[in-house]
């Protein structure tokens, strides 16, 4: 049986930009955006820039704040 990404989000550290778009509920188009206006932080591993879960949750928390 094959695992949605959702679950698989779950487990890791570090999503890709697919990963990271679908955890904040955002298109990839819009997540790309917002990274660049936001400053959300990125790292370059292997080719593939990935985000640490625990800044994108911290980021969504900041924004319920402003609010």
């Amino acid at each position: 049986m094959k695992r949605r990404p959702s679950d698989m989000n779950l487990k890791k550290d570090f999503l890709t930009v697919a990963e990271a778009a679908e955890y904040c509920g955002v298109s990839e188009r819009h997540f790309r955006r917002k990274t660049d206006e936001n400053c959300i932080a990125s790292v370059f591993f292997m080719g593939k820039k990935l985000f640490k879960r625990k800044d994108l949750t911290e980021a969504i928390e900041r924004k319920y704040l402003i609010l």
